[in-house]
């Protein structure tokens, strides 16, 4: 007869416990190891699994991962009462044990699928960009630089009587942003390799919306991207330009950059290579947008000249942004950004203030001038 512990088999305890217990540190201790994190697995053995989860989840025109947030604790509470009320609690104890077996072997898919590429080579290494010492100035020329390209391209964009863009004429803001995620869905990153020189897998990632969207705004959240089914899902309530840019940035998980500095950075990058105009603009407005608050911390005199030599049009549409951000900020967007930057710091990131780092790389794009034909 096998020897159990309380009811368990000791084999139950190792495979289900103690292995994916050992396996998680031992995941943990290969993320100090650049060159493993980088080659290894984010151009490895992460690459291909998240490339064959989301290959499976592109299927479905809906958030898989979304409705299993929806169905998972219902199934958890029913799971859990009918074995309190069939088996007792003797039952409990194993149901208990259960979760934890796959609570743990969840963290090591997590820290394979997403948590290791913490540690691959930072991308300013990886693009050879020189960030240290930044100067005022070279904040508001990188500014000027993005906010040119942006008025360019601005006759070529409709805006509505509200003074937000729109991807087409005669359409709802969630007509346009659904129309943002089918393009964004047929992307194939060559532009962006090419403009970069990096070595982005070209596989398609459908961007999906969130059925909850308007709900979803009171997070503070744009997009989130869920590395056990490798999908991209976007908040369609959101202004359409950022809608553009937020959908490149969660593809940029998916694409092997977990730290949110870098995707926001080569979600940028992305929109200004793009061939479509729509997306050009949103990279450019929105790299526009983080240059000049950085700028406003620095240099409140050139900030006020960068502003006061902004067209109205573009200065609107920012505004809007703003309002819309306003209009859905309480309690529980506090207590997200909390959660949030704490996920970041456990999972191997700075927190949300290394957002603060795409602006020391978009300067370092701007030394390179490593920057798109308008």
């Amino acid at each position: 007869m096998k020897k159990e512990v309380r009811g368990i088999h000791k084999k139950s305890i190792f495979w289900g416990l103690l292995l994916p217990a050992i396996l998680g540190l031992l995941l943990y201790g290969l993320r100090m190891i650049p060159w493993v994190a980088e080659y290894v697995f984010a151009r490895g053995i992460t690459r291909w699994l998240t490339n064959l989860l989301t290959w499976l989840t592109n299927l479905a025109p809906f958030s898989v991962a979304e409705w299993a947030l929806y169905l998972i604790p219902a199934g958890l509470l029913f799971s859990l009462i009918y074995c309190v009320m069939h088996g007792g609690f003797r039952h409990l104890f194993h149901w208990i044990c259960g979760v934890l077996a796959i609570l743990l072997w969840g963290i090591c898919l997590f820290e394979v699928l997403f948590v290791i590429q913490f540690g691959r080579i930072r991308l300013e290494d990886q693009l050879e960009y020189e960030t240290g010492h930044i100067t005022a100035e070279e904040l508001y020329e990188s500014a000027v630089q993005m906010r040119n390209l942006a008025v360019q391209l601005s006759p070529q964009i409709t805006y509505t009587e509200e003074g937000y863009s729109v991807w087409e004429e005669e359409q709802t803001l969630q007509d346009s942003n659904m129309a943002i995620l089918a393009y964004s869905a047929q992307r194939n990153f060559e532009d962006v390799n090419r403009t970069l020189g990096l070595s982005l897998s070209t596989n398609s990632v459908r961007p999906k919306a969130i059925f909850a969207s308007e709900p979803f705004s009171y997070t503070g959240i744009l997009g989130i991207y869920i590395p056990f089914t490798g999908e991209a899902n976007l908040n369609v309530a959101a202004p359409s330009f950022v809608v553009a840019v937020s959908a490149a940035h969660e593809q940029m998980h998916q694409k092997g950059y977990s730290r949110e500095d870098e995707a926001n950075f080569l979600s940028i990058q992305t929109c200004l290579s793009d061939k479509h105009v729509y997306m050009r603009y949103s990279g450019a407005l929105y790299a526009f947008r983080y240059l000049y608050n950085a700028l406003y911390r620095v240099d409140r005199q050139l900030y006020t000249q960068l502003l006061q030599e902004t067209p109205t049009q573009l200065l609107q549409e920012l505004r809007y942004y703003n309002e819309w951000i306003l209009a859905h900020e309480n309690q529980v967007t506090s207590i997200t950004q909390q959660v949030n930057n704490t996920y970041l710091k456990v999972s191997g990131g700075e927190g949300t203030v290394s957002y603060s780092q795409v602006v020391q790389l978009l300067v370092g794009a701007y030394r390179q001038q490593n920057l798109p034909e308008v």
